[in-house]
Formats: structure tokens, C-alpha cells, sequence
């Protein structure tokens, strides 16, 4: 069977929703009854209670008759949304749900019970009239999947203008779901807990009022609901407002525990998207709680222990003053007796900066058990550039600890090299060492174990353990993973496109089983697993499909591979910087073969755009062919909407002579002075001729997820095609955010390009990524550059000097900048120029590297200087061994650097 060879990654973002509402006026509350613990109604007694007393809108929605099980779209008359909604098939198998565009419907959240899924959506009822206050309706979704049924339960509804956070929907068994029902009476806002049964479609309240507050109808509220959790048991809730009210309900009795201390969480309802800074344990019975400033946007670096139960605080924890945590980063072990913390120098967090928070690299792991007493603390050696993140708990008593040495990848941030696993044992301090491997068969006892639940940047999704034999096999991308009835299920982020893989734990590979563009996995139910796309539809596929399998053995690339990418539409650009020109006939890109010449010639309506130096051309283009025979060949079709980048007015095709046929590449981005800030993603185009004359337009052919495609462009990155030393084309691209490297073969037969082989990258590129942009970093400083990142700090000019071979320091285009530089400086205005992400490093055949430096020689403006560079090993350091030609862009009012070209021949040996 034949198995995809690739594995995508991204660096993962937690989806935080932002409020925009005013906060206009502050409402009171108050509780049900008096005391730290209040009693709600039995059950029993709610039942008995005059159902006519208080009724609003609302709750009069609860007494409405609902849709009955039985319930297909065709049976009934209108009453939910549920007859609004269109089913149809999905590609691979499986169905998708769309709601009507003008219901403006939300998926909040969704459940599992039994086999069905039970989706929670609020949507704006339209069947107000003139004058009426708009409403908000929620209902319960109730899809059964295997039967392709679905009916909907109406909950309740709210005044459209009375925002609400609230979206707790939780299943405590195979047919009951906990919500939360917001109504009003007058100047009252009530909270209920209620329980849906969807088996039956009865609503009951458990705890009525357990929330009251005055508000006044059209202001909006200052503080909601905003988060909850369930007991790993299942046996209690607990719930938390905005500003910190807290609320303990206990399944098995009728009691209710409120809290006369409020617990705040972060974030501002303008412009700072929330989030809770309370980190209850699997049981419910402890909580950690990080302390914040009145605001409510500034976390401190103090964490109270609270005792859920008898509502006491029992501990404080607290950083050192230059110190920070990892938000997000307090995580429990499974049986609630103890918790990780991990925390950094503010300084230098080395993390990510999230859209409300911050993750670390930590310099240190704290551990406490439930009582806030510290166990231990796991720390980096004193001046060690190495950091560490728990990857994730091993039972109760070890951690499974991610030991890296950051390294900053220019705009992309912080990437984690020197990557090292070892097991810290809580109690002891004992620690062992783990041995990476590449191939997960080469674990004797394997164990899955999954990435902690708390926020974490870059660390991979799961990996498998072997104690044993001091082994450990890394999955290699971030991601989510899932168990449903014994399997498990890994979904890496990657961007646009989302793969599904399955665990195979006999060969101990990933198994791609989906191509889900777009689709964010919400919940598995037995064989069906369900989702959401970008369009606000629900899409059910089953879980049972197949291993991706596709004839003539190709390798198999995603579905978003067709897709022909580009760096933006800039033909659809304002004002006038674009023009239609009058170009017909005008010669766009040529190229000359053996056996003969390809031109491609402009047709009427041709788009120009200049920027800069950078000329832009789109528009249809015709594709004329001349033989050694000298006559004119017209090849079809026309290639249209193409667009080219170029630095002249004629862009130049690669020829590559392939046994009896000439081959023909058009790469349509040929700007080398952009490549340092832009990404470099663009389509290329082939063509072969034959000796005799005969020439004809290429497919790009290759395997999709069950089938073969065939594009006439596809999108490439990195450097130009090249030929491999088996006559084979060689292109780069991207797939996620891992690289590979694609070879095609000519087929002539079937005028096609046939990708034959696929090979991953990304770990040889992380590598060239890392070297090549610490020495442009050191570059920079060589240069006497100031305005620059230093994230390693600036070197003293006599280590600096050690990074430099005398060849390159001597380098002319190097001293004509370095020299240009130190006169700006003493003439009062020292320049601003920066470094560019490094061009297309490349590792030769003797182990050094070659590159090309990127400088912008005027900040904020934008105007690129280019230095060739040698890269190699001396000393177990890297040094740049020696410079070429220092050449410039070509940009009209930039005197000394227009065009500038300063060449020198690059010592590569």
C-alpha cells in the first residue's frame, strides 16, 4: 500500500474570540439566598412550582411544543431552524449541514452523546416585526449521523443587544446535557442551570436563580459567563464570570457553593480578548489562580491555591521580581495531588507572543502539590543558553521534559534546535536521559503519550516512549490528537490545508485517512467523527475510511496542491499604480533550447504595474515555438490571468535538454531582490520540443487523496528549477509549513511532468535557516550596523572579528558597505539598514553552505542589497569563510546604490 512520505506542522495559535462591546454601566447581583453555600430546589419540588410565575418570552419558549424525535425535515411545519438546513454529500464520504445566510447562525459548541452529536447554535430570529427588540435563539442540534437525521430543540432566547459569553453545553452521560438559560423579567437578569435530556427533548431546570442580577434593559452588561469546567467523574460543575464570580455545583446533591472572593479573569470586552486565569484540578477540589491587577489586562506573577470545597485560600505562590510565567502553563497530573508551573527571565521569555498572552522557553519548571507546598524546582544551568517545556505529565509522578536551545528565525520568531527528552522523576529529582530515534520501529515496548492540554508553542503532538530501552520517537509537527473506541487520531495544524491521520499501531506509521480543507474537527462519536468549515457549515465523515491509496505508485500530495498559489493579486490594486498598457506582440519571456527557441508574446489588455525596480506584468499571453527548421509554431492553449514579477521587461526560461527533447521552464517570479522579504511562493510553467520541431504546452502530473490530477501550473518556492544528475526536474514546495523537495520526469508520451519522487526537507532547511541567520545576524554587526535584533546579544569586536575568514572581511562589496556605514555615522545620521531573512542557503556537495546576505539598505522604505556568501565549518563554529559580489537594486533616486554592482569571484573550496 503505498503510504504518503510527508507530515505537515504549524506553529500553533489557541482560537480566541474577541468582544467588541462597550462597557456602559456596572449591574448589580445577588445570590439566592444568604452564606459562602446556597441550596437550590430539589428536582422534585421544581416540578411542583406554579410554571406561571415570572414568565417572560424566554421561558414561555420552554413551554412551546417540541419538535418530537420522529422529526424529519419533510414532516412538520417550520418551528426551528432545522427545516432551513441543506444537506449534501461531501468528497470522500460523509455529509455536510449548511444554515440559511441570512440566519447569521454561530456554532458555540458541541457535544457527544451516544452516537449522536448534539450541536449548540444561536441564531437571530427574523420573525420580529417593526419595533420589537431583535432576538437571539438558541437551540440544541441533535444530528444522528449514521442515519442522516437531524431535528433541533429550541433552549431559550435574549435581547440581540444583551451580549452573552455563555456558551457551557457539557454532556454528563449518553443522553443529558447541562446549559445555562439566560432570561429576563423587567430590570432582572436570571441565570438558571438546566438540563436537556435529547433522547426525549425535555428540558428541566436543576438550579434555578443561581444567579440574579439587576440590569437595566438596553445597557450592556459588564460581567457574563465565561468559563466552565467538568470533573474528570463527571459529579461537578463549576462555573466563572468575567469578573470573577464562582459557582460549585455538585450533581449528586442539591447544593450550589458560591464564593465571597472573586476570582477575575483577564482581558478587556474593547480591545484585549479574554481569557480565565483559574486552573481548577480533574476533580474540582483545588484551583490555582493567577492574581490580576485591577485593569484586568496585566497577570501578576502571583498564584493563589483555593480549596474548591471549603472555599478557602490556601497558599500564595510568587515569582521572582524579573521573572514571568508562561501563560497558560499551569497544568495539573491527572489525580489532582500535584502541578507543574513554568516560568522565565521577563526578559528573555524566548516564546511566542500570543493575541492575549505570552508562552515561554522556561528556565524553569516549579512543582507543587494540591496544597500549594513546593515539591521541587527543575532548573537550566546558570548562564546555559538551554531552556525546557514540559512536553507532559507520565502518570502522577513524572514529567516528560522538551530540553532545547532556542534560536531566533528572523520574522518567524523563535524556533527550538538542539531538541533533547528526558524524564524528571517529581519526587526524587531523579533524571533520564532519552535517545532520539527516526523511525518509531525502532521501539521495542512503545507507549503513545500526549502533548499536555496547557498552552505550549512548539512542541509536537504526541510522541512514543520506549522505557525499555531509554527510547524516544518524536511525531515531529504540533497538533491535536484524539482517542475514540481505541484508536487514535492526529490532526497537525497546518494552515489552510488539514490532514487527519490515524495511528496504525502495527507498523507504527500515521496513516493519512482525510484531505479536509478547511475543516476544524469539533468531536468523534463511534464511527463518525464531525467538524466545521470556514462557510459555517457542519460537515460528518466516518471514521472508517481507508489508508489514501492512488494507482502508479506516486507519491501523494493534498488536494490544496492543485491550487495555484501566488504573493497576492496586485493587479486588483487601487489608484494609479496600475495601468493597461499597449504591448501586443511585445516579447514577455524567452528562452533557447538545442533544438530550438520559446517565446511568449503579449495579447491586448496587458496589466503593468511598476514598483520600485520591480516591473509587474499580467494579462494573456500567446506561446510561439521556433524550430531549427526557422518555422513559427503558435502552441495551445493561451496561457491565461498569468502574472509575472520581473526586474526587466523580458523574463528569461530555463532550458534543459532531457535525452531528445528540450524542456522549457517558466519561473513567473524572476525578481531576486524581493526574495528576501517576500515568500517567495509562485507558479511555474514547462513546455518541451522535440529535434524535429514539434513542441507542446506540459501537465504536471501527480496524486491526489484516491485519484490522479494533472495541473498546467503548479506553485513552487525556494529556489528556481534545476535538473538532477538523472535528467529529472527538481522543484521545491511547500506542504503545511514542512518543505520538501519534488522530482519530476518527462513523459513525453503523455505531454506530462511526472512526479516520481518526494523528499522531506524541512529538518535539512531548519538547520540552513538557523546557521545562515545567526551569521547574517553577525553580518549585521560586522557591517557596524546598530538599528538591528540582537537576540544573542552584541559580540565584542574581537569574537566578532573570529566569525569573518580574512577573505571575506577583505571582501570589497563588504568594505564599501562597512566603510559606507561608518561615514553615515560621523556625519550625524547613521543608517538604519537591517537584514533580510537569508536567500536560498544551500549545502554542497563538501558539506559547506552557500547563501545569499539580504540587506535593506533604507528602513522603511525598502531597497535590497545582495552579498554572496560562503559558509563553513572552522573550529566546530561556523564562520563566513568568504563574500562574492555585492550587487543592488535597480531603483531610480538612490545615488551610490542604483544598480550598484561590485563584483568578486566566491572562493567555494
Amino acid at each position: 500500500m503505498n503510504k504518503p512520505f510527508w507530515m505537515t506542522a504549524l506553529a500553533s495559535v489557541f482560537l480566541l474570540a474577541l468582544l467588541i462591546v462597550p462597557v456602559l454601566r456596572t449591574g448589580t447581583d445577588q445570590s439566592i439566598d444568604a452564606g459562602d453555600e446556597k441550596r437550590t430546589p430539589t428536582l422534585e419540588s421544581i416540578e411542583n412550582t406554579s410554571r406561571e410565575q415570572h414568565r417572560n418570552p424566554a421561558q414561555e419558549l420552554q413551554q412551546a411544543e417540541v419538535i418530537p424525535p420522529s422529526f424529519t425535515p419533510v414532516d412538520v411545519k417550520p418551528k426551528t431552524i432545522a427545516e432551513s438546513i441543506t444537506a449534501a454529500d461531501v468528497d470522500g464520504g460523509g455529509f455536510k449541514l449548511s444554515f440559511p445566510a441570512d440566519s447569521y447562525v454561530n456554532l458555540l459548541a458541541l457535544e457527544r452523546t451516544g452516537d449522536s452529536f448534539v450541536q449548540l447554535i444561536s441564531y437571530e430570529d427574523g420573525s420580529k416585526g417593526e419595533g420589537e427588540m431583535e432576538t437571539i435563539r438558541y437551540e440544541a442540534l441533535v444530528v444522528n449521523p449514521g442515519e442522516k437525521e437531524w431535528r433541533s430543540i429550541p433552549l431559550y432566547e435574549r435581547y440581540g443587544h444583551e451580549y452573552s459569553w455563555n456558551n457551557l453545553f457539557r454532556a454528563i452521560d449518553d443522553r443529558h446535557i447541562l446549559f445555562v438559560r439566560q432570561t429576563r423579567t423587567g430590570d432582572i437578569l436570571q441565570y438558571d442551570l438546566v438540563r436537556l435530556d435529547v433522547k426525549s427533548d425535555k428540558v428541566e431546570t436543576v438550579a434555578p436563580g443561581f444567579w440574579i442580577r439587576y440590569q437595566e434593559p438596553n445597557v450592556y452588561v459588564d460581567d457574563f459567563l465565561l468559563a466552565d469546567w467538568q470533573s474528570d467523574s463527571g459529579d461537578k460543575l463549576l462555573l466563572s464570570s468575567f469578573m470573577g464570580k464562582m459557582w460549585l455545583f455538585d450533581k449528586f446533591s442539591d447544593r450550589v457553593t458560591s464564593f465571597s472572593q472573586t476570582f477575575p479573569a483577564y482581558g478587556d470586552t474593547g480591545s484585549k480578548p479574554l481569557r480565565s486565569l483559574s486552573y481548577p484540578s480533574p476533580d474540582l477540589s483545588r484551583m490555582v489562580y493567577q492574581v490580576v491587577n485591577g485593569s484586568q489586562i496585566e497577570p501578576s506573577r502571583h498564584f493563589q491555591i483555593v480549596d474548591l470545597e471549603k472555599t478557602d485560600i490556601l497558599a500564595q505562590i510568587s515569582l521572582e521580581d524579573s521573572d514571568i510565567a508562561g501563560d497558560g502553563s499551569v497544568v495539573w497530573n491527572g489525580s489532582g495531588t500535584a502541578f507543574f508551573l513554568e516560568y522565565a527571565s521577563g526578559n528573555e521569555p524566548m516564546g511566542s507572543v500570543l493575541e492575549n498572552g505570552q508562552t515561554v522557553s522556561a528556565q524553569g519548571i516549579a512543582l507543587y502539590d494540591r496544597n500549594g507546598r513546593e515539591i521541587r524546582k527543575l532548573t537550566v544551568r546558570p548562564g546555559s543558553r538551554e531552556r525546557m517545556n514540559v512536553f507532559g505529565w507520565i502518570g502522577d509522578d513524572e514529567l516528560l521534559v522538551e530540553h532545547h536551545v532556542p534560536a531566533l528565525q528572523g520574522e518567524n520568531g523563535w524556533k527550538k534546535s538542539k531538541v533533547v527528552y528526558k524524564i524528571h522523576h517529581v519526587k526524587t529529582g531523579q533524571t533520564t536521559a532519552l535517545a532520539t530515534v527516526l523511525n518509531g520501529n525502532d521501539l521495542k515496548e512503545p507507549q503513545l503519550i500526549r502533548r499536555h492540554e496547557g498552552v505550549a508553542v512548539g512542541l509536537s503532538g504526541f510522541v512514543l516512549l520506549d522505557r525499555s530501552t531509554k527510547k524516544i520517537w518524536d511525531a515531529g509537527t504540533e497538533g491535536r490528537t484524539w482517542e475514540n473506541e481505541g484508536e487514535v487520531y492526529f490532526q497537525p495544524y497546518s494552515g489552510e490545508a488539514t490532514f487527519l491521520f490515524r495511528w496504525n499501531e502495527e507498523t507504527r506509521e500515521l496513516e493519512w485517512v482525510s484531505d479536509m480543507r478547511n475543516q476544524y474537527i469539533s468531536a468523534f462519536a463511534g464511527d463518525w467523527l464531525a467538524s466545521w468549515d470556514d462557510d459555517g457549515a457542519l460537515q460528518f465523515r466516518p471514521t472508517t475510511l481507508e489508508p489514501f491509496d492512488v494507482k502508479d505508485d506516486l507519491p501523494i500530495l493534498p488536494a490544496a496542491f492543485s491550487e495555484e498559489l501566488s504573493n497576492g493579486e496586485w493587479w486588483k490594486g487601487i489608484g494609479g499604480h496600475v495601468t493597461t498598457i499597449s504591448s501586443l506582440g511585445e516579447k514577455r519571456a524567452g528562452g533557447k533550447g538545442k533544438y530550438g527557441y520559446i517565446e511568449l508574446l503579449a495579447k491586448d489588455g496587458e496589466q503593468y504595474m511598476l514598483d520600485g525596480g520591480e516591473r509587474s506584468y499580467y494579462g494573456t499571453y500567446e506561446t510561439v515555438y521556433i524550430g531549427q527548421d526557422g518555422k513559427r509554431r503558435v502552441l495551445q492553449p493561451e496561457l491565461r490571468e498569468l502574472s509575472l514579477v520581473l526586474e526587466s521587461e523580458t523574463a528569461s526560461m530555463g532550458a534543459f535538454t532531457m535525452g531528445e527533447h528540450d524542456l522549457f521552464v517558466l519561473d513567473t517570479d524572476q525578481n531576486r531582490f524581493n526574495r528576501g522579504f517576500r515568500s517567495g511562493v509562485r507558479p511555474i510553467v514547462a513546455y518541451a520540443a522535440t529535434k524535429s520541431g514539434e513542441a507542446w504546452p506540459l501537465e504536471f502530473q501527480f496524486a491526489l487523496p484516491g485519484q490522479i490530477a494533472a495541473a498546467e501550473r503548479i506553485s513552487i518556492i525556494g529556489a528556481s528549477p534545476a535538473i538532477t544528475s538523472q535528467g529529472n526536474l527538481l522543484t521545491e514546495a511547500v506542504l503545511g509549513t514542512a518543505r520538501y523537495e519534488l522530482e519530476w520526469k518527462l513523459d513525453p508520451d503523455n505531454r506530462a511532468l511526472k512526479l516520481t519522487a518526494m523528499r522531506d526537507r524541512s529538518a535539512e532547511y531548519a538547520a540552513l535557516a538557523e546557521i545562515s541567520g545567526k551569521l547574517s545576524s553577525i553580518m549585521e554587526q560586522g557591517l557596524g550596523l546598530e538599528d538591528i535584533a540582537l537576540p544573542e546579544g552584541r559580540l565584542h569586536e574581537e569574537l566578532l572579528r573570529e566569525f569573518f575568514g580574512d577573505k571575506a572581511w577583505s571582501n570589497p562589496g563588504f568594505q564599501y558597505l562597512r566603510k559606507d556605514f561608518a561615514a553615515q555615522k560621523e556625519g550625524g545620521e547613521p543608517s538604519r539598514a537591517f537584514a533580510w531573512k537569508p536567500i536560498n542557503p544551500q549545502f554542497d556537495g563538501r558539506g559547506n553552505i552557500s547563501v545569499t546576505f539580504s540587506l535593506n539598505l533604507f528602513h522603511a522604505i525598502g531597497h535590497a542589497a545582495h552579498l554572496e556568501a560562503y559558509l563553513k565549518p572552522v573550529n566546530r563554529e561556523w564562520q563566513i569563510y568568504d563574500f562574492g559580489t555585492l550587487e543592488t537594486e535597480k531603483v531610480d533616486g538612490w545615488p551610490g546604490y542604483n544598480g550598484f554592482k561590485l563584483q568578486d569571484q566566491l572562493d567555494v573550496y
